[in-house]
Order: structure tokens, then C-alpha cells, then sequence
């Protein structure tokens, strides 16, 4: 299981490619190995490249964590070192790289965002507007590096929507960092700083910060990390639609040290229980004040994980809960940051489980909460107190080795111990359809309908729908084969909830 776990992480990576693979190493060509399991069990380990764009004993040369780890090079930059900043191969093959291809990010920027000239016309329009809320974005600090909080600061002061503050708490920060702050509070009277005798922590820093906020609305910046210039107008722009929008999030990127932007991140509007696997919304956040207050921001006990826990209380609360869908919001990448990986803060997981089950109780859901692929990531397993019968409903016209694939595959890997199966014959000629059909109805589980109409998707099930006996059906096509014995659990803990009317799995094709 976790051979297939990693084989489908390194896929979706996009770093291994299977010809090239083969070409350069000819010989597992000849020996006809499956290139990825070749490459996860042998090859990575053995120095060999998955492709143009990673050198796998480059990597463990120069990561020696990564080498103790015993982790094939690919699965753990994919996992960790690329969200850590790490290189993929040598600098000067990643310049050569970088040199030659023109990047689609970029492209999509310049097609997407305001150019300068839109932003000056934005400036012109957002004196224009009906509903100028005052938005107070806080900003705990903490030993910043001068340039990156310059930059942070900046990036606020510059907004397109003028109508802010900003609310800085410093934790005891080095004299050069109080320094910035004081300069930047004399050369703009919207920013008010508060000194603390000591750095209390990410969560009562913050509180500290929105004590001193007076705006309708508070937005959250990262003391190392950017707002795109025309966020605030974004905003605003937004609850000129709705005034009882409370919770606004938008999309997200990431930023090297030198303002490269990458790894978009664009996000859905509100989902629930995506925000049970993730928690996907804390950049850029804005709350109307009242929601904040009414749950008392940030709570001590949830380290690296403050932010989850105050999404999670704001969202069981707020009215409406807005998306929008605009990178508002650059993430930095540098080496004390956490976007460079939950290694930077690795009680991050613990904290965030804590959060997730203390919600999961609120909303009076009988659940518990496991680790997902990696950290950070949640898998929410909800309890049901019954069995019912779940009928599962399959077409069929001949196809006689799909279906037995299909049936098989059911009656062999399902541990869920109550349900049937309805396979709705429609009009087949093949003998060994009907050698099939004698060989399966020998289960009593297995029950064979006769439809003798043209096939209609919708018809032929909406009428074995009737015929069934289940409290949940399933529609499946004959050509599906079940790989894990728990899929019917799976999707039966998410179809017993009241909110839920519908759920679907995600398929894979054979390759």
C-alpha cells in the first residue's frame, strides 16, 4: 500500500517520466520491470533519474536527512524538500532550466492580475464606493529581517484601498527590528505598534495586535509575507454584495527572498468537509470584528495550529462565508518560515488533529481524526451506529470479462457486511454474458433484473431503483473494479449524514 501511495504522489508530481526513464536505462527496458516501481524500490537509491528535472544522487548527496531517512529521494522531495525550498538538482541545471523555459505562472500573471495602470485607475475607484468599511490588518513580529519586514509593510501600505490600519505587536524583538517598526509607525499614522516585554507566543501576539484594532473587519499578515496591492480593494469589493459576509478568504502563492512567485494555490469556495482534510483558508483571511470577538480569537494550546482552530470556531458561526478567487496573498519562502514545510514547526499535525476533533464535538458529530498522506492532512472517520443495506446498482449490456472483473472484485474486497448487488441485464447476446450471470447468481447476494428497452442511463436506473431493497443505493458501471476493502465505508460515512445527499469516490485508470 505505501509502494502505491508513493508511485501516485511521484505521478502527480510530474517529475517522473516513463520513456525517458527507460531510454536511459536500458536495462530495465529489457528486463520489462515497471519503470515507477523500478525507480521507488531500486532506482532512486541507485543514483538513477527519474527525469530531466531531478537528480536523485545529487540530492542525497547534498540532504543527508533525506538519506538517513531511507526515503527514496523523489517521494521525500515531493513530500517535504519542495515545499522546504530544496533544489531538485544543481544550481546551475536549475538555471539553465529556469533560463530556457518560459514560465506558464508568469504568463498567467500578466494575463490575470491589475497591470500598473489598473491600479491606478483601482485607487480612483475605491474612493467611489458605496461601503468603505476601516479593515485593520495585524501583524504579529517577532526578529524579522529588515528587508522581509520592509517588504511585509510595504506591501499594506501600498494598497489600492486606503481606508486601513495596521496593528503591529513586536515580542521582545532585536533592536534592529524595533527600529523598522518605529520608523515605518513615524512615516505613516495608520500604523500603530505595541512593544511587549516578551515574545507571549503567535497566539496572544496576535490578540495583542487585534486589541488595539478599531476597524469593522481584521486581516491576518504574516509578519514575513505579502499582500498583493490590490487585496484590500478585493475585499471591499466583495462586501459590496453582501453586508453580511463575516469570513473572507482568497488564493494564495508562495514568494522566494528574491519576490519569484510559485505554487499557486487556487483554492474552492467554502467547503466543509475540505476544510476538515486541510486547513486551506487562513491566507488571505479577513473577519468582521464582532464574529472575532464573539469567539474570542486565538486560543492558547493549539501551537502551529492557532489559525485552524480560529477557522474552524469562525466558520460553525459566521453567516455567510465569501471566496474570492484572486491570488490576494504571497506566502514567503525563506529559512525560518513555515511555508518552507511543517518541519518547521512539526507539533504543527498534533495541534491540528486537536483542533479538528474539539469541531468535530461542537457540531455534535460522532468522528475521529487520523493523519492523512502527510502532515497537516486529515482523514475524518465518522462513526454509524447501524449497518443498513446498501443496494448496489450495476448495468450491463455483454462485456462479460469487465463485469466479472467488476463483481468479483465486490464480492472479494468489501469488508462492509451488509449489502446486494442488482445487475440489470439489458439486452445481451454473448454466451458467455449468460455462462457469467448462471456462475454469479449463485450468491445470494447477487440478484439479475431483465430491462428490455433500449438502454437509458437514467431509465434503466431510476427503475432498478424501485426494485431494490436498500436505504442506500449505489450506481456503479460494470467496468469499475474495487481496490480497497474499505470503499463501501468509506462512502457510506459520508451518506448517512443528514447535510450529505450525495457522494462520489475518486477512480483511477489502470495505469
Amino acid at each position: 500500500r505505501k509502494l502505491k501511495n508513493d508511485a501516485a504522489l511521484v505521478n502527480s508530481s510530474g517529475l517522473f517520466d516513463k520513456e525517458w526513464y527507460l531510454a536511459h536505462n536500458p536495462d530495465v527496458a529489457q528486463a520489462k520491470i515497471e519503470p515507477l516501481f523500478h525507480y521507488l524500490r531500486h532506482g532512486g537509491f541507485e543514483g538513477r533519474d527519474p527525469g530531466p528535472s531531478f537528480c536523485s544522487g545529487w540530492y542525497l548527496d547534498v540532504y543527508e536527512d533525506a538519506k538517513n531517512a531511507g526515503m527514496n529521494p523523489l517521494v521525500h522531495y515531493v513530500k517535504y524538500g519542495r515545499n522546504e525550498g530544496r533544489s531538485a538538482q544543481p544550481e546551475q541545471a536549475v538555471q539553465m532550466q529556469v533560463s530556457s523555459i518560459p514560465s506558464d505562472y508568469d504568463s498567467w500573471i500578466a494575463t490575470n492580475e491589475p497591470s500598473p495602470s489598473d491600479l491606478e485607475i483601482q485607487r480612483t475607484e475605491a474612493l467611489k464606493l458605496d461601503y468603505t468599511p476601516l479593515i485593520s490588518v495585524v501583524v504579529p513580529v517577532w526578529n524579522t529581517p529588515k528587508n522581509i519586514l520592509e517588504q511585509t509593510i510595504s506591501s499594506v501600505v501600498c494598497q489600492t484601498y486606503e481606508n486601513w490600519e495596521l496593528r503591529i505587536t513586536d515580542g521582545d524583538s532585536d533592536s534592529e527590528t524595533k527600529q523598522v517598526l518605529l520608523d515605518w509607525a513615524r512615516k505613516d499614522h495608520r500604523i500603530r505598534i505595541k512593544f511587549l516585554d516578551e515574545n507571549k507566543g503567535i497566539a496572544t501576539n496576535s490578540n495583542e495586535a487585534i486589541a488595539l484594532a478599531q476597524g469593522e473587519f481584521v486581516g491576518f499578515l504574516d509578519h514575513d509575507d505579502l499582500l498583493a496591492p490590490f487585496a484590500l480593494f478585493e475585499i471591499v469589493s466583495r462586501l459590496q454584495l453582501d453586508k453580511n459576509v463575516d469570513v473572507i478568504y482568497s488564493d494564495e502563492d508562495k514568494t522566494d527572498e528574491e519576490e519569484q512567485r510559485f505554487d499557486s494555490f487556487f483554492k474552492p469556495d467554502f467547503s466543509p468537509d475540505y476544510l476538515r482534510s486541510v486547513n486551506y483558508m487562513p491566507h488571505f483571511l479577513v473577519v468582521r470584528k464582532s464574529l472575532g470577538d464573539q469567539v474570542a480569537w486565538f486560543r492558547e494550546g493549539y501551537d502551529g495550529a492557532q489559525d485552524y482552530d480560529l477557522i474552524l470556531r469562525l466558520v460553525e458561526k459566521a453567516r455567510v462565508i465569501a471566496h474570492i478567487p484572486k491570488v490576494l496573498y504571497h506566502w514567503r519562502v525563506w529559512t525560518a518560515s513555515t511555508a518552507g514545510g511543517v518541519d518547521a514547526k512539526p507539533y504543527a499535525n498534533a495541534s491540528g488533529k486537536k483542533a479538528l476533533q474539539d469541531h468535530l464535538e461542537r457540531a455534535g458529530l460522532s468522528a475521529q481524526v487520523k493523519d492523512g498522506y502527510s502532515s497537516t492532512l486529515y482523514r475524518v472517520h465518522y462513526h454509524s451506529s447501524s449497518t443498513p443495506l446498501i443496494s448496489i446498482i450495476i448495468p450491463n449490456h455483454d462485456h462479460a470479462m469487465d463485469l466479472k472483473r467488476c463483481i468479483d472484485s465486490i464480492l472479494q474486497n468489501t469488508a462492509y457486511p451488509n449489502f446486494e448487488i442488482f445487475l440489470i441485464e439489458n439486452r445481451s447476446k454473448e454466451q458467455e454474458t449468460f455462462k457469467l450471470y448462471e456462475q454469479i447468481k449463485q450468491d445470494p447476494r447477487v440478484h439479475i433484473i431483465k430491462w428490455d428497452w433500449p438502454f437509458n442511463y437514467s431509465r434503466v436506473n431510476n427503475w432498478a431503483a424501485t426494485q431494490a431493497s436498500g436505504e442506500v443505493f449505489l450506481f456503479l458501471d460494470n467496468d469499475i473494479q474495487v481496490i480497497n476493502k474499505d470503499w463501501l465505508e468509506q462512502m457510506f460515512q459520508f451518506a448517512i449524514r443528514p447535510d450529505v445527499g450525495a457522494v462520489g469516490a475518486k477512480l483511477y485508470y489502470p495505469d
